[in-house]
């Protein structure tokens, strides 16, 4: 081996131990830990710097130093509607939104700590469903949840919901293509891309209107070949993935 080639890998070496040591974990939380459930569904972090975690035994906020449970109460009709938790989402007025399980979903007003529930018993606003997969907040600031049954728009005036389901309407191709939600992305162009379990995709502008679908049963299915749809992004280029 020559001076040069040995220089070379002498560099090489001593740069990727340098890179091994950088690469630490800075902490980790066991089992043991008041994070007390292996199953952490979702994570977000608000504009306070607070860490909230969405488990299978209720949410978790993290200050840096310790953690704090929120849990469902029979009891208490202002707690956690379920402690399943799906998916997380921090609106622009600084409100948790909690996906969850058989309980809908629940709003958490963190200067009050009391959280309002959205559910598909509600009187004047239900849900489609309570099983419910994802969220998101759409440039207008509202709110666009997927559940197992159904779309459902929502609206916030004040204090007061309201809710626009769409569901699958069996003979009308202008509807959701199918009940099962699972994906949902605002575009560069301001339509909502919904994703489907078995029915592809399903487009609506922010009035909540219809406007086109991909589905696995049109001509061109081949070409597309889109029936279930995990997750959704658009790049920088516009292209859909």
């Amino acid at each position: 081996m020559s001076l040069t080639r040995l220089i070379i890998c002498v560099l090489l070496c001593v740069f990727s131990s340098h890179a091994q040591s950088d690469m630490r974990f800075l902490k980790s939380f066991p089992v043991t830990n008041p994070l007390s459930y292996q199953y952490v569904n979702s994570i977000v972090q608000d504009t306070n710097g607070f860490m909230w975690f969405g488990t299978q035994d209720g949410l978790y906020r993290f200050d840096g130093h310790d953690f704090k449970h929120y849990h469902h109460q029979i009891a208490n009709s202002q707690s956690l509607a379920a402690d399943t938790i799906s998916s997380l989402l921090i609106s622009q007025q600084g409100d948790i939104w909690i996906a969850t399980r058989g309980g809908g979903i629940s709003i958490l007003d963190q200067s009050t700590e009391r959280f309002t529930t959205l559910s598909n018993s509600s009187k004047n606003t239900p849900l489609t469903h309570d099983n419910v997969n994802v969220l998101l907040e759409d440039s207008r600031g509202n709110i666009w949840a997927g559940t197992e049954l159904g779309l459902n728009h929502i609206k916030k005036d004040r204090n007061t919901y309201s809710i626009t389901q769409h569901v699958q309407k069996l003979g009308t191709p202008k509807s959701l293509a199918t009940n099962i939600v699972t994906s949902i992305m605002e575009t560069y162009s301001q339509e909502i891309w919904v994703g489907t379990s078995g029915g592809g995709i399903s487009i609506f502008d922010l009035d909540g209107q219809f406007v086109r679908q991909f589905t696995p049963n049109q001509e061109n299915s081949d070409k597309y070949n889109i029936s279930l749809i995990s997750s959704l992004l658009e790049d920088h280029q516009k292209n859909i993935w």
